[in-house]
């Protein structure tokens, strides 16, 4: 039988969505990077992949301490850069 829908990979995607930025539009394009980059170098250092949940969680859990995500800090960074 086949799941349609993982309770577990809803709260992983939840987690990615904070920690990028999601009211941005660039924070859904780091996000879905983030996703692929991650997975990926948890595989090329045989990594269990379950461990880019951990990554995603304490990056969101950061974003909510902070009250910015990614994409915010990318943002203030470029403002900076014009300003100068």
């Amino acid at each position: 039988m086949s799941r349609n829908f993982d309770p577990g990979q809803s709260l992983v995607a939840y987690a990615v969505a904070i920690m990028a930025g999601a009211h941005h539009a660039e924070g859904a394009l780091i996000g879905g990077a983030l996703g692929v980059l991650v997975a990926e170098l948890l595989r090329r250092f045989g990594v269990p992949q379950q461990w880019a949940n951990v990554v995603f969680a304490v990056g969101a859990v950061q974003a909510m301490t902070q009250g910015s995500g990614i994409s915010d800090g990318l943002r203030a960074l470029l403002r900076r850069r014009r300003r100068a």
